[in-house]
């Protein structure tokens, strides 16, 4: 994010890929970032651009609302656009 609220928190420099659902219906099977696989956490910089992949297999059958989600040490879930 470009417009990183320098100001009002520190820099981001950890971050977690994962998937918002409702409740335990998928595992993550495979997490990438830029075509590494990242299974924790990984390094961030303020304004670079990442390439993801989940992989996701379902825990129980039936329709679920499902979101990647991207997480920063310190400020919690982003927003995309």
């Amino acid at each position: 994010m470009r417009s990183w609220p320098d100001h009002t928190v520190g820099p981001p420099e950890t971050g977690f890929l994962s998937v918002i659902a409702p409740g335990l219906v998928v595992a993550v099977e495979r997490r990438e970032m830029n075509g590494v696989v990242t299974p924790q956490a990984v390094y961030i910089e303020k304004g670079a651009t990442y390439d993801f992949r989940l992989d996701l297999v379902a825990r129980r059958a039936g329709s679920w609302h499902v979101h990647p989600s991207f997480a920063v040490e310190g400020v919690g879930t982003l927003v995309g656009r």
